[in-house]
């Protein structure tokens, strides 16, 4: 779990949000890479849903602090 986690996106200062971001996506990587391999997911389906959607709100909002190698790992994503 993050620091921020219980802090609403619009009132993430920018270096929570990069920190954020950054925690967010080793915990997708790390469910997507064991999800591939079946092993037992750490979370269930909803809590991963609930951490996507928390990473693209915050990268919305700072879209600067995006990775550019993101759409690897999330299919469909323009490439920037």
């Amino acid at each position: 779990m993050t620091p921020y986690r219980h802090i609403p996106i619009n009132h993430l200062t920018k270096e929570q949000a990069k920190e954020e971001l950054t925690i967010l996506l080793a915990e997708i990587v790390r469910y997507q890479e064991r999800y591939k391999e079946q092993i037992n997911p750490p979370i269930i389906d909803n809590d991963y849903e609930a951490i996507k959607e928390r990473y693209q709100n915050i990268e919305k909002k700072f879209p600067d602090l995006a990775y550019e190698s993101w759409p690897f790992f999330w299919p469909g994503k323009e490439i920037k």
